[in-house]
């Protein structure tokens, strides 16, 4: 890769961090003084620390596999520099997408009234009828949306790498995208 690409290339993603980053800020009201992010859900009330790692990453990361798949797609997946970093971000993209949902998975896991430690006064066991069984999951949508999004991006990741393959050494005016 020559310097001059090299530095476009870092240039176009410090534009992509910065514009998710500021946005963010944006979003959340950070820029008023408050530097947590607070949810109010029901009677609880939770206060998160606000992490620029777990606010920005995935952000940037989905806005960088978009504007780098565009890009790859314009280029008509010649330009070696922009597959390269397409498949990076793409990946990247799909682990955190994982990292996430096992967030979301531990947050289930502590807040359900099955958890242990947590008892719903008054017991049921207490009572003399026989205890409910165990209620559906009410994230059943949620596991559908992100297998759907990671086998999408897994197909993207899947169908640039073999194109970018094909055209990993051939000329500017060959191209093996058939």
């Amino acid at each position: 890769m020559k310097p001059k690409q090299f530095i476009t290339e870092l240039i176009v993603l410090i534009i992509l961090y910065l514009f998710i980053a500021f946005g963010i800020r944006f979003l959340l009201g950070i820029f008023w003084g408050n530097s947590s992010f607070d949810i109010a859900l029901h009677d609880t009330y939770f206060t998160l620390p606000f992490n620029w790692i777990d606010f920005t990453l995935f952000p940037f990361l989905l806005l960088t596999a978009i504007v780098y798949l565009i890009r790859s797609l314009t280029s008509r997946f010649k330009k070696q520099h922009i597959n390269i970093i397409l498949i990076i971000s793409n990946l990247s993209l799909i682990l955190s997408t994982f990292n996430i949902y096992k967030t979301v998975l531990f947050f289930e896991q502590h807040t359900t009234h099955a958890g242990d430690g947590w008892t719903v006064y008054p017991p049921l066991s207490a009572l003399d009828r026989q205890q409910p069984g165990p209620l559906p999951s009410e994230r059943l949508l949620f596991d559908h949306y992100v297998l759907t999004f990671i086998i999408i991006f897994m197909l993207i990741l899947v169908v640039s790498t073999f194109v970018a393959g094909k055209n990993w050494d051939a000329k500017p005016h060959e191209q093996n995208i058939h």
